[in-house]
């Protein structure tokens, strides 16, 4: 059992209870330990630990593996001319090229929700995952690159919206009030990728699809 909570361990558990829904030990190692070759095994331990402190718990689960996501497959902004559907579509679907496979997923306990006044115990669901896992990734790699710093990510369960009312998975808001929708994109059809489109467009929203 951890005698204390690190920095790091803080930041993983904020990003847990705040940020993101679940994660594995290898998200975690690459933004975490990303200069160790042993990262991956540091990770597992140090969450095990977090495990067994009560601030986390896991569950075994299947989902896709993913290339590292590095920078985003589409961007569009008001203005600009509409993206290729067919063909963001096309790269989207051909990125899953591996089968999914069992992997452990970590999730803040509410013992964790409690301590930073977030959300705790919400697993995703099991169709989820891979796609929950997925905007972990993206998270990270924003706040590596600094996109985040004192930009405020507003996750799409803290979005107010009308009941019913579909919204993307995440929204970057900056002080000046600028905004830009984040979609982690899945299997994504033309005709679900246009619905997205015209959603941000209605809104005057700048996105990023990953």
């Amino acid at each position: 059992m951890p005698p204390h909570l690190t920095h790091r361990d803080e930041e993983v558990l904020r990003t847990l209870v705040l940020r993101v829904r679940c994660i594995t030990a290898s998200i975690v190692a690459a933004y975490f330990w990303p200069s160790l070759a042993s990262g991956t095994k540091q990770a597992e331990r140090r969450m095990s630990a977090l495990e067994v402190a009560g601030w986390l718990r896991s569950e075994r689960r299947f989902a896709k593996r993913l290339p590292r996501l590095n920078m985003p497959i589409a961007t569009w902004s008001p203005g600009d001319p509409v993206i290729e559907f067919g063909k963001i579509s096309y790269l989207l679907k051909h990125r899953f090229n591996f089968p999914a496979t069992t992997c452990r997923i970590y999730i803040a306990s509410m013992k964790a929700a409690n301590r930073y006044g977030g959300v705790g115990d919400r697993p995703p669901r099991n169709s989820e995952t891979s796609h929950d896992l997925g905007l972990a990734q993206v998270y990270l790699e924003l706040r590596m690159k600094g996109v985040i710093g004192d930009a405020e990510w507003v996750s799409e369960g803290n979005m107010k919206v009308k009941s019913g009312e579909k919204v993307p998975d995440a929204l970057i808001r900056t002080r000046d009030g600028r905004a830009t929708v984040i979609e982690f994109g899945g299997e994504y059809s033309k005709m679900k990728l246009r619905d997205f489109h015209l959603y941000c467009e209605a809104l005057c929203l700048r996105y990023e699809i990953w």
